[in-house]
């Protein structure tokens, strides 16, 4: 009993212990499932966010970088060109006869020549030139209309002339406050070949500063170009080139700029002027000695990189909440056949075998199916072991209730036998008192027989009180022939006994088979479902003890029943011995009846003898030696028949133990039949907390 109320209280733990996690995974297992999962995706969003904002700002701003220094480099390209080309008219106009001096045969008039610049100027009108001049070595010269230049221009000029080459520069003239680009080219005499003046192309400052800083790279940028002396040359701030700023000496912030742009390097670099951080890329122009720097403001080259992480953002917040919405989506669809699960087991786990799974969980080709499939087919195994085992212990409840009644009966029957053996010792005794009874009697018959020739003159007198005597030892040998009629009718009363005790005793050894057959399947039942439970793992723990202490008290149930066949075998043999001694003795006292009825028959002839004495008395003489060798065959009889009542004394006691023994036996038979019947009825007790279906 005790090992059942521990089996008690282990199932009982492990049912809390399983609703506790029940309610656990109902409470927080989706959320803690959300928040995982929702958390790896934020994380992965910040980090992808992180390195991809890293890697696209740098990606961006290479790429404008790249764009930047693409665009000064185009600049410079149309910048040389468009140098390039109007230096290219003007070298054109220098090279020709008129310009050089010849006109056809003869050498030409200034007319002429001046005739073939205004021709030239109309067609180079879309160069953006305004005026050509022609001037000679000494600075003096005329545009092509005839006006003569300039007083304060001829130094100028005349330092154009003298130089021998064709070239361009920045003219500012801040007295009329107007700059324009000079284009020149030597003009040489046609037959000497001598240095005779120079062309001078005059391009619209305003325009042509308009082609150059009109480059830009974004709506707040710029281009403008320096000589090789850091001078601005083209900007889109016209004061700057009025005052022909040099960024040398009044811009310490472009100083390492400047410096590479004079040394004819190309390149990027970032400034901060006027409070403001800005982007130059810078290329020479060509063969020039100028450079152009495309300026921007950084926060319009790398503006697509906010743009970019604005749309990250939204992008990964949209992916956030997307994967928030489908993590708690899936962990629901994954929670619920789980929690379904879970259902099923706590029903399990108190009993209740009724509860059905839902077929869509069990159709599933996941892992969800195969634990509900699983549970199923826990419950189908579990089923017919926990039916079997309630039937089983119905029988073992049952047959435990008729070994009981068995024991009570061999009981019931061992007391009779007890009182039977304890008359039959009685009779014995006095039995035995009878036959002394007897043999005293013979003995004064052996003192008359010997006496009787002696006497053989008193015969007559003492035939009488012989007759008086042998009446009285024929009642008393009466008495003893009843006694020894009911001593075997007791002893057959006893062998009845004591067959039906045998017939009962291989009932119980038949019930006791039974019973350690049954014994034996429930330890059987009890190692399947321990197999079971350990398939089942965690899950099947409680049964696995269950099972367990199942197990024992089969164990148990085997060892009392070994015990019990014992003491039957005992009990068998020992019925056995008694039936050989009660056959015995019942043959003796067949053999005392006979030699009392021989004794009997002989008192009777005696009698007879005596009472025919009279007329007989002649006779004495002849049949005195017959009676001598009956008084010793009586003699050895009456030996023998106390001989046989001691040894039916000595058997009765015999008997008598071998009962009580018998008879403690059959307690301890009935002590463990009721053990029996009570872990029995615990077992069916214990099988009631399974509710099964109908």
């Amino acid at each position: 009993m005790v090992n059942i109320f521990r089996v008690k209280n282990i199932i009982d733990f492990y049912k809390l212990k399983k609703i506790k996690q029940k309610f656990k995974i109902k409470r927080s297992l989706l959320l803690n499932m959300t928040t995982v999962f929702g958390s790896i995706v934020l994380i992965g969003c910040v980090v992808l966010f992180v390195i991809s904002q890293t890697y696209a700002s740098n990606a961006v701003k290479n790429e404008a970088i790249n764009a930047m220094e693409k665009v000064a480099e185009k600049t410079a390209e149309n910048i040389e060109d468009n140098i390039q080309s109007r230096l290219y008219v003007i070298e054109s106009i220098s090279d020709t006869s008129v310009i050089k001096g010849k006109w056809e045969n003869r050498e030409a008039s200034l007319e002429e020549k001046l005739q073939y610049l205004r021709d030239q100027l109309r067609k180079s009108i879309k160069l953006d030139f305004k005026r050509f001049a022609l001037i000679g070595t000494d600075g003096n010269g005329y545009y092509q209309d005839g006006t003569p230049v300039d007083a304060e221009d001829v130094n100028y000029y005349k330092a154009i002339a003298q130089k021998g080459m064709s070239g361009f520069e920045l003219r500012v003239q801040q007295n009329k406050n107007s700059f324009d680009y000079l284009f020149y080219s030597p003009v040489r005499h046609y037959l000497t070949n001598e240095l005779a003046g120079a062309v001078v192309g005059i391009v619209d400052g305003n325009k042509f500063n308009q082609l150059i800083s009109s480059a830009a790279y974004s709506e707040d940028g710029y281009s403008f170009a320096i000589d090789d002396k850091g001078n601005i040359i083209a900007h889109k701030d016209l004061d700057r080139i009025m005052k022909k700023e040099n960024l040398i000496n009044n811009s310490s912030s472009l100083n390492d700029t400047v410096n590479r742009m004079i040394k004819g390097e190309n390149g990027i670099e970032e400034v901060k002027e006027n409070g403001r951080d800005w982007l130059i890329a810078f290329t020479p122009v060509g063969n020039t000695r100028w450079s152009v720097g495309v300026v921007a403001p950084k926060e319009e080259v790398l503006k697509g990189i906010g743009r970019l992480k604005g749309a990250m953002i939204f992008f990964s917040l949209l992916i956030i909440i997307l994967s928030v919405f489908l993590t708690f989506a899936m962990a629901k669809t994954t929670i619920t056949p789980v929690l379904a699960v879970i259902q099923q087991i706590g029903s399990i786990s108190k009993g209740d075998f009724t509860a059905r799974m839902e077929e869509k969980f069990l159709y599933r080709r996941d892992e969800i199916g195969e634990l509900a499939l699983s549970v199923k087919r826990l419950k189908e195994n579990f089923l017919p072991l926990i039916v079997g085992i309630r039937e089983e212990t119905k029988a073992l409840f049952n047959s435990s209730v008729k070994l009981n009644d068995i024991s009570e009966e061999i009981a019931i029957s061992s007391e009779e036998v007890a009182k039977t053996v304890e008359n039959v010792a009685q009779g014995a005794n006095e039995q035995t008192m009878k036959i002394k009874d007897i043999n005293d009697l013979i003995e004064e018959i052996k003192g008359s027989i010997n006496g009787l020739f002696n006497e053989i003159a008193r015969v007559k007198n003492s035939g009488e009180e012989s007759f008086s005597y042998a009446q009285t030892g024929r009642e008393k040998l009466g008495n003893l022939v009843g006694s020894i009629e009911e001593i075997s009718s007791s002893f057959k009363l006893v062998l009845e006994k004591l067959e039906q005790m045998k017939t009962s005793v291989k009932q119980v050894e038949e019930v006791v088979e039974i019973i350690k057959g049954i014994a034996e399947q429930t330890n059987l039942l009890a190692l399947n479902a321990a197999i079971e439970a350990a398939r089942a793992g965690d899950k099947g723990s409680g049964f696995s003890v269950v099972a367990s202490e199942i197990r024992k008290l089969s164990e148990q149930t085997r060892i009392s029943l070994e015990k019990i066949r014992n003491l039957l075998r005992g009990m068998v043999s020992d019925t056995e011995q008694v039936v050989r001694t009660s056959e015995l003795m019942d043959g003796k006292l067949k053999k005392q009846q006979e030699s009392t009825g021989d004794t009997l028959s002989a008192f009777e002839k005696i009698s007879m003898s005596i009472s025919e004495m009279k007329t007989l008395i002649e006779k004495v003489f002849s049949d005195i030696g017959q009676i001598s060798k009956l008084k010793d065959v009586i003699a050895e009889r009456i030996e023998a028949i106390s001989r046989t009542s001691e040894e039916a004394s000595v058997s009765a006691e015999q008997i008598s133990a071998s009962v009580e023994e018998f008879a403690a036996s059959t307690q301890e038979i009935t002590k463990n039949a009721q053990e029996i019947v009570d872990i029995a009825k615990a077992l069916e007790e214990k099988t009631k907390i399974f509710i099964l279906p109908s």
